[in-house]
């Protein structure tokens, strides 16, 4: 196994999934591969499991999800019933990728292959991952008019770094 797959999500009624693809004989940024989707929440599974595949057998994969806390800001979505989809949502990505993982679905659980299922707080993902570091990493211009598959790229370059061992895009290693 000789590459690395990370894959961001960004649930809700208007989801953004991206798909980075590292070598890791290559430098890790620039990535040396990015897809990036946004599209509606019936879609999403489908488009999720289309990108657990691509390249399965000779990758380790990282999902990233943004985690999703019912509060007072999350009733007042734009979207009617926002907060349901994206918990629904939630659950479908998890189930999806502990089938696709062989693991049990309550995300503490990785194969021996080191795949790894995550979700995250959008607080702290967002705050580390500002526009310097996705432009950095390549993935600002490759989100352009795409708010919520930008978002799945914060995520992505996220956990790239956490558990998949890229260094920051702004750190001194990333730039030899």
């Amino acid at each position: 196994m000789s590459n690395l797959r990370v894959i961001g999500i960004d649930p809700g009624p208007q989801p953004g999934l991206v798909l980075l693809r590292f070598g890791i004989s290559t430098p890790w940024w620039p990535v040396r591969d990015m897809k990036a989707v946004q599209c509606d929440a019936a879609t999403a599974p489908d488009i999720l499991h289309l990108l657990l595949a691509a390249d399965a057998e000779d990758s380790r994969t990282i999902v990233g999800c943004e985690s999703f806390v019912r509060s007072s800001r999350s009733s007042r979505l734009r979207h009617a019933g926002g907060a349901s989809v994206t918990e629904r949502m939630i659950k479908t990505f998890d189930a999806t990728v502990a089938e696709w993982f062989d693991h049990e679905a309550d995300g503490s659980k990785t194969r021996t292959t080191g795949n790894r299922w995550t979700t995250n707080n959008a607080a702290r993902v967002k705050r580390w991952a500002v526009y310097e570091r996705l432009d950095k990493a390549g993935l600002l211009e490759a989100t352009v008019g795409m708010t919520h598959a930008r978002d799945a790229a914060k995520h992505a370059m996220f956990v790239a770094c956490e558990f998949g061992g890229a260094p920051d895009p702004l750190s001194r290693k990333a730039n030899r």
